[in-house]
């Protein structure tokens, strides 16, 4: 395992590690995300991975066909994704986590990259088709 320390008060340090940073993450086999210490983490983010994990199962994302999505559940049920569970995977990525620079990289760059999340491997998600999924979601909900 490797890990890099950034000296983010160091512009120039923090210039050429970034850029290094490219290398490293096209290269890895795995790139792990750190969410956060056991306890600091809301008690539903397992829900909101557990969510996304099996939307990105369960129907083809590259794609995001509004029937595919349709098929997971009826966009007016509340099942499964009711207030609680869209407040849940909100909060999953209102983490600050998400506002490093770096982590652009890791998603756009890794071959798979994963998350840890109380000190478990979580899923593997790809977060391009999700995010298209949940925008198509979100659109079917609206109709």
């Amino acid at each position: 395992m490797d890990v890099v320390c950034i000296n983010q008060e160091d512009i120039p340090e923090r210039s050429q590690q970034l850029s290094l940073m490219r290398r490293i993450y096209k290269k890895a086999e795995n790139v792990i995300g750190w969410l956060g210490e056991e306890g600091t983490l809301p008690w539903d983010m397992d829900r909101a991975i557990h969510h996304l994990h099996f939307w990105s199962r369960e129907c083809d994302l590259n794609e995001a066909r509004m029937e595919e999505l349709s098929s997971i559940g009826n966009p007016l049920e509340p099942w499964p994704w009711d207030e609680e569970n869209w407040g849940a995977i909100e909060r999953l990525f209102q983490r600050p986590f998400w506002t490093r620079l770096w982590i652009v990289q890791e998603l756009v760059l890794a071959r798979k990259p994963a998350f840890l999340v109380n000190y478990d491997i979580s899923s593997e998600l790809e977060f391009d088709t999700v995010s298209k999924a949940l925008e198509n979601w979100s659109r079917a909900r609206e109709t």
